[in-house]
């Protein structure tokens, strides 16, 4: 045991009461860990980043208070509460200039989706499903700091064209293209349609998948809330569905299915489906150009490019198939 898990071990034990072993967890600049107890319950252990703001760590617990206030058929992480009542504690991981928030929330069981056989139907469908369950939950969900500039906020994907830079030759011609596709087709049909909170992330290793009673893969549950923001309630679809397409070789027919699944559980304005094509293109650029950015400062985290590989292939896919057919494939 590391230095820094043995002296976290000993504030657990003293702030919490539990006990245990911890293993680390991959992060996007967060540290975290799960906590497996001596009495065999999980809990994750969440280390803010130093440019996490206060704001931004209590929208995150507002969001999970909401939804379970909700009581809700998806699995949600549950905040633990110290001894103290508190739910968000300070922490020093090394000295005293390197101050940390902490907190402490519910393990959920079962298999990822990114480990899951995503080419199966029913999964597929209930991707959709819990993705608009979601929505649904975040609708009447106010907080002032989820009105923020995010750079994982697709709205704000032409902010980030100066990150171009990173790249060369083909794929920054591919890149570029993208680019003049979502300002020129998308932008201005994306800002008429319905604003909310959304949990923006609902990528392949935040969902939990499990088997229902008749052994059928689905949905269970949805985890890591740290890129909720105020922005247009059909970027969590197109999130999704980008994630989702990585291994798919039908990829109509897979966004057919997740488009059917968000619709059996609420309605999807056509506007907002004739330009899905468009958002999940933008998905993976903005998730190519903030990786390659962050690389620069923090090469030696494996989990920047975790996503990197698969959205180079999907974005050529995507770039094969008309923007009309996609579309009218969905309806």
């Amino acid at each position: 045991m590391t230095i820094l898990k043995y002296k976290l071990s000993k504030f657990l034990y003293s702030h919490y009461s539990i006990s245990g072993k911890l293993v680390d967890l991959p992060s996007y600049i967060d540290i975290n860990y799960l906590f497996k107890t001596n009495s065999c319950n999980k809990y994750v252990i969440k280390l803010a980043s130093s440019q996490t703001c206060m704001d931004e760590i209590e929208l995150e617990n507002s969001a999970l208070l909401h939804l379970h206030n909700k009581q809700l058929s998806i699995a949600t992480p549950q905040l633990i509460r110290s001894k103290n009542n508190k739910t968000i504690l300070e922490y020093h991981i090394g000295g005293e200039s390197d101050l940390r928030k902490l907190r402490v929330v519910s393990f959920l069981e079962g298999e990822l989706y990114s480990q899951s056989k995503s080419q199966d139907l029913n999964l597929q469908y209930s991707l959709g499903k819990i993705i608009a369950q979601m929505v649904v939950a975040l609708k009447d969900f106010n907080h002032i700091a989820a009105k923020r500039k995010l750079t994982w906020d697709i709205a704000q994907l032409l902010d980030l064209e100066q990150k171009l830079n990173h790249f060369q030759n083909e794929k920054k011609l591919i890149l570029l293209h993208a680019f003049t596709e979502f300002k020129e087709k998308c932008y201005p049909k994306l800002i008429l349609l319905p604003k909310q909170v959304i949990h923006n992330d609902a990528n392949d290793n935040n969902l939990i998948v499990e088997k229902n009673s008749q052994n059928k893969l689905y949905c269970s549950g949805i985890f890591d809330f740290g890129d909720l923001v105020y922005t247009y309630r059909i970027c969590d679809l197109a999130i999704g569905m980008a994630y989702a397409l990585f291994k798919c070789d039908d990829i109509l027919l897979t966004s057919k299915t997740i488009v059917s699944g968000y619709c059996s559980y609420t309605n999807l304005q056509n506007d907002e489906c004739e330009i899905l094509y468009y958002l999940i293109k933008a998905r993976l650029v903005q998730s190519l150009l903030n990786s390659a950015n962050s690389q620069t400062s923090n090469s030696d985290n494996t989990y920047l490019n975790i996503s990197t590989i698969p959205a180079w292939k999907l974005l050529d896919k995507l770039n094969n198939i008309d923007a009309r057919t996609f579309y009218t494939n969905l309806k």
